[in-house]
């Protein structure tokens, strides 16, 4: 689709190049003395539809896109006779509402990322279909809990997932309060009455400690352990034998799913133990 993306999961050269098309257009139009009814047929024929195409693949923030649409709105909105400081409701408001119709290129990215998950995600057999089920399953994993990752609250656990698709879609979907039923098998659960160790951590800590948050996240995926019938004997009280040193068992009943590896620091461990 050309777009760039490093191995790292990083948009920063597509959020570049994008912006950089954008200047050369608003350049190019401000010597080119257009009329307001081209200017505007310019902005919405040219211009938005190529901000808009492969926005379903990219992991943008709502600040990436308003540094890629600043220079078009700049100087579109002035050739179009609109003072440039209008408010952006009015701006990207539909023609129906009295606004001016012009796609908010984050808004768009989420809907088409929604629209991909629905579309791609449950059954289809395609190439996309297996990569965003991948990337789903991975993020409920990273994330730790019972239930899949887009029902989990992106306030509390946003900071255990990394940057990239499905944090996207997480942060879209808590930013403007939508809830996704997705298909996603959760972590199944070792007994009866089970507690998954990052829902204690998170009731346990103060809400702002999120390093406390990360360093407990980066230890127990390390020892490749959900809940804490993963970390105790069969009575739920006793700590198996070297959980608290970062030894990690030699059979898990959790073979059949895989984490990433991390490499906790002193730390790290420190926050663990006293946890």
């Amino acid at each position: 689709m050309g777009m760039i993306i490093n191995p790292l999961g990083s948009w920063k050269a597509q959020r570049d190049k994008m912006r950089m098309e954008m200047a050369s257009w608003a350049e190019t139009c401000r010597i080119a003395n257009l009329s307001r009814s081209d200017a505007i047929v310019e902005l919405k024929t040219r211009v938005l539809p190529r901000l808009l195409y492969g926005l379903e693949t990219t992991s943008f923030r709502e600040r990436d896109c308003r540094y890629i649409m600043a220079p078009a709105l700049k100087v579109g909105l002035n050739l179009c006779g609109t003072v440039r400081t209008l408010s952006h409701p009015i701006v990207f408001g539909p023609e129906e509402l009295l606004g001016l119709g012009i796609h908010e290129i984050y808004m768009t990215q989420g809907i088409m990322h929604l629209q991909a998950l629905s579309v791609h995600g449950p059954m289809d057999p395609s190439l996309t279909g297996k990569l965003i089920r991948g990337l789903m399953e991975q993020a409920s994993v990273d994330v730790g809990l019972e239930s899949s990752v887009l029902s989990c609250s992106f306030v509390k656990f946003g900071s255990l997932v990394a940057h990239g698709w499905v944090k996207t879609v997480w942060r879209f979907c808590s930013e403007f309060n939508l809830i996704v039923e997705d298909w996603i098998p959760t972590i199944p659960p070792l007994r009866e009455r089970e507690q998954y160790i990052m829902q204690c951590a998170q009731e346990s800590l103060p809400a702002n400690d999120t390093s406390s948050i990360v360093s407990i996240h980066t230890c127990r995926r390390f020892l490749q352990v959900f809940s804490l019938a993963d970390i105790t004997f069969g009575n739920g009280r006793t700590l198996i034998d070297g959980i608290l040193n970062g030894v990690r068992q030699m059979f898990s009943f959790r073979t059949e799913i895989h984490f990433v590896t991390t490499y906790p620091t002193a730390a790290d461990w420190r926050v663990w133990r006293s946890f």
